[in-house]
């Protein structure tokens, strides 16, 4: 798989997940994964956050 797709799949699964939760949890739970980024209207990763995205990215790594 190439590097763009991969990224591309991880993004998407990544945040599909992120906006169940925003669906259906407390915003509490949300925030553990991403945070209102101070510098711009945008959302940061929280530590947790980040390593979901690269769990994802792995797990799509070894199914290639």
């Amino acid at each position: 798989m190439k590097f763009e797709d991969k990224v591309y799949l991880a993004d998407k699964i990544y945040w599909t997940f992120i906006n169940k939760l925003e669906d259906y949890t407390d915003k509490m739970v949300v925030k553990m994964f991403v945070i209102d980024n101070p510098d711009d209207e945008g959302t940061i990763n929280t530590e947790l956050g980040s390593e979901l995205y690269y769990e994802i990215e792995d797990t799509l790594d070894e199914i290639d």
